[in-house]
């Protein structure tokens, strides 16, 4: 359908696409959902004792502007998108499965 449009390299590439490319956006929509979420953590107490909650604060409060080039930083991507966002979800699951209303 596109190969009178579009370069072979890219029509035969097998690559994929960055998955969920605006999740910087999304984050910064979700502050506020985001502190409630770090704040049942630390009130759930499984939850709490395996996620270092403090972390999570801080990364927060210090939390880069969505437009800075400091998303660029792997480091900065690693403290957002894999330890804060794969936390928060795995005690969201916790507190889901034991039916805790922390």
């Amino acid at each position: 359908m596109l190969a009178d449009r579009a370069p072979a390299e890219v029509l035969n590439t097998r690559l994929r696409g960055y998955q969920a490319a605006d999740w910087v956006q999304a984050l910064h929509g979700d502050r506020t959902a985001l502190r409630a979420e770090v704040e049942s953590i630390r009130r759930y107490e499984p939850a709490a004792s395996m996620i270092d909650v403090e972390r999570m604060r801080a990364l927060l409060e210090s939390m880069p502007d969505p437009g800075s080039p400091a998303w660029g930083d792997q480091a900065v991507e690693a403290d957002y998108r894999y330890a804060m966002l794969r936390s928060i979800s795995a005690a969201s699951h916790m507190r889901a499965v034991a039916g805790s209303n922390a």
